[in-house]
């Protein structure tokens, strides 16, 4: 067994630290390793040194082979004295964070070598790092390990700037070897498509044996997953290392460079949507994605979607809208809220994509007893009548004046087909080129309604002592403040309305309103928010409170609002109870 030392080098200052890498190169270079194997060592040796000098004031560097004939390793030992690693198993596992960047070197280092050893105390730390001699020096006689001593002793004529130089090029030949993966990684995407079409094709043809369409639904399936899954190591790898460029350009202050990996991690995390999308078609073919039902109502689901949708729209030409008729207030939905959200919020998404100016409607209605449709209707560019029913497969993409503008996957309204089929219900569509498109989501409704809010008895208060009493409406529905309005029209009252918790605190500083009728999810700030801000005002906390809301209360929060509130009153009641409240408050019909 051989253990012979090549050169021992001292760490002192930043120098040393190019020294370093620059010797760990040539003694790579001399064992025939390849260019790549070259850069990674003397990377790893650079960082690692980097460290000692950081943290333990220098250290020192024993370069020698071990091993026997035909086995060879390049051992590189960096030793110091410092106050050692804390946390080192959980900087090992990846999950310890330090301001000082601790661990990020040493795991980088680690993953460019063959075997990393790190033993650390009080006295000082010694890392060990190894790398297989390629098999072409499989064979090394002592005077060429002599001959290697003197050549490392010797160095060279190249300058520590001619080896920052060089670890420069190195870093623009890797991102150049990313660019180049990236597009691999398109051409593979293609082939994907390709492929995924041709099962497609071959699940269709065999749809009339019930043995060869199993048979064919589960290689598909099984396709689709392990793809996906395949994707998805080289796509953490990509970002993985595409970060590290990251750091170090901003830490550089390298502006082109930044702009460079940016590139590569938004091409990369496209390609991530794409594989996930792909996963939930396959799951969902395969039978191993669940419905889990909860009962909910369709202004609390627009309410989200409204929460959710508006930030994306960033096109101010474009109006969203959401309409509930007052009908459905009293209908509740039993199905998966999850699922349908996701359906409409592509829907909503795509209408928004494809819409230049003008509105995207989203509508609910009852069509008889047992269906509620879904209509999300837009003023964009139409869908000309020949691609309609390919708009609902698998990466189709239809030709457009804003395609260029509005990059996707193409799997979308697929995987929507696919879940409203899940929910046992349909999803078709209606356009005229031009002039806009309309789809439309049929579910049924479950037999199963939702329990009412049993309303909170009203407590005493002191009638208001006025000919024109001052109501204040704060609710985000637009909808739901016309009809308050509308019950309250020939009153005698003056009406102020709020969409929102803090345009509604204005109003009641500035408005002093004798009753205040407020919605309870909105979004942003909360109906809680509200409450929790009128209570803390000397003055606003004596004005009485009615809430009007859908939403099913938690017992915690029936407590607080029954301290806090005249009345709660559930929206599925209608207006006849919030009306016999009003009037109870302001002391006339």
């Amino acid at each position: 067994m051989l253990t012979q030392s090549i050169l021992r080098s001292e760490i002192r200052n930043e120098t040393d630290i190019v020294w370093a890498r620059k010797k760990a190169r040539e003694l790579a270079s001399f064992l025939l390793f390849d260019s790549q194997d070259q850069t990674r060592i003397a990377t790893a040796i650079s960082e690692v040194t980097r460290n000692a000098f950081q943290y333990a004031k220098g250290g020192l560097v024993d370069y020698s082979i071990i091993g026997e004939e035909g086995n060879f390793d390049l051992k590189i030992t960096v030793k110091d004295q410092g106050q050692g690693i804390p946390h080192l198993e959980d900087i090992e596992n990846g999950t310890y964070i330090s301001k000082h960047g601790m661990g990020v070197g040493l795991m980088g280092a680690k993953r460019l070598v063959d075997d990393f050893n790190i033993d650390t105390g009080p006295s000082g730390t010694t890392v060990t790092l190894f790398k297989s001699i390629p098999g072409r020096r499989s064979v090394l006689k002592a005077s060429e390990i002599n001959e290697l001593t003197n050549l490392l002793m010797r160095g060279s004529e190249s300058s520590p700037v001619d080896e920052l130089q060089k670890q420069n090029r190195e870093i623009l030949n890797t991102i150049a070897e990313l660019n180049e993966k990236k597009e691999e990684l398109t051409r593979l995407n293609q082939e994907l498509q390709d492929t995924n079409r041709g099962v497609v094709a071959l699940y269709a043809e065999l749809d009339e044996k019930a043995e060869s369409l199993k048979i064919a639904s589960e290689a598909k399936t099984s396709f689709l997953s392990n793809m996906t899954h395949e994707f998805r190591s080289p796509l953490n790898s990509i970002l993985s290392i595409a970060s590290i460029i990251m750091k170090e350009a901003q830490t550089e202050n390298a502006p082109e460079r930044l702009k460079q990996v940016n590139f590569i991690i938004k091409a990369a995390k496209g390609l991530s949507d794409m594989v996930n999308d792909l996963l939930d078609i396959a799951k969902i073919e395969a039978g191993k994605i669940e419905v889990r039902k909860t009962t909910f109502h369709v202004s609390e689901l627009f309410s989200t979607l409204r929460g959710l949708m508006r930030p994306i729209n960033s096109n101010e030409n474009v109006h969203l809208n959401f309409y509930v008729p007052d009908n459905l207030s009293l209908i509740s939905l039993h199905t998966d809220e999850g699922k349908l959200s996701q359906i409409l919020r592509n829907l909503i998404s795509n209408a928004l994509k494809y819409t230049e100016r003008g509105e995207v409607r989203v509508i609910a209605n009852i069509e008889n007893e047992n269906i509620l449709c879904f209509e999300v209707k837009d003023t964009g560019i139409g869908i000309p009548a020949e691609n309609i029913n390919d708009i609902f497969e698998e990466f189709i993409q239809i030709e457009n004046p804003l395609q260029k503008k509005s990059k996707g996957t193409g799997l979308g309204l697929s995987l929507s087909k696919k879940l409203a089929t899940l929910l046992e219900g349909q999803l078709t569509v209606e356009s005229t080129p031009g002039k806009g498109s309309s789809f439309r989501l049929r579910i049924p409704l479950s037999t199963q309604s939702c329990e009412p809010i049993p309303s909170i008895e009203a407590k005493d208060i002191r009638t208001v002592n006025s000919e024109n009493p001052k109501i204040l409406i704060v609710d985000d529905d637009s909808s739901m403040r016309y009809g308050i309005s509308k019950m309250l029209n020939g009153k005698n009252i003056k009406l102020k309305e709020a969409e929102s918790v803090d345009e509604g605190l204005g109003l009641a500083r500035l408005f002093r309103p004798d009753l205040i009728i407020l919605d309870l999810v909105m979004p942003g700030k909360t109906g809680i928010d509200f409450i929790n801000e009128v209570m803390g005002d000397k003055v606003l906390r004596e004005i009485p409170i009615i809430l009007h809301t859908s939403k099913q209360l938690e017992v915690e929060e029936r407590e607080f609002l029954d301290q806090s509130v005249f009345q709660i009153i559930t929206k599925m009641a209608g207006n006849e109870n919030l009306k016999e409240a009003v009037e109870r408050i302001i002391g006339r019909p």
